[in-house]
């Protein structure tokens, strides 16, 4: 895949060649961070302060989301912008000297 429009729009994008710390460290500090269905992201998300984006459902087994994750399935009911804003809101309120839209990681 051809990541550089993401990369040209400022955002972080780790692939599988990266070592696990630094990735670990940025989705610790993202604003929003999407989960993928796996033990790596959830061990982010459970640390996290930021907006967490889960896949829905169970998640791979590790259990339910924690409060305040937002179930990113189903983008179409009624309160996914509502959700979406009040979870970006809250991270912004727990990182407000750094928040910025140009900090972003997409990872792989």
């Amino acid at each position: 895949a051809d990541f550089d429009a993401l990369r040209q729009a400022g955002i972080i994008v780790h692939l599988d060649g990266d070592k696990l710390a630094p990735v670990w460290a940025d989705f610790m500090r993202a604003h929003a961070l999407v989960m993928a269905s796996s033990y790596f992201s959830y061990v982010a998300a459970v640390v996290t302060t930021g907006c967490v984006l889960y896949p829905g459902g169970d998640i791979n087994n590790q259990g339910r989301a924690l409060e305040g994750w937002m179930d990113a399935t189903h983008e179409t009911r009624a309160s996914y912008d509502e959700e979406m804003a009040a979870c970006l809101d809250r991270s912004e309120e727990r990182h407000p000297k750094d928040f910025s839209p140009e900090r972003q990681t997409i990872t792989k």
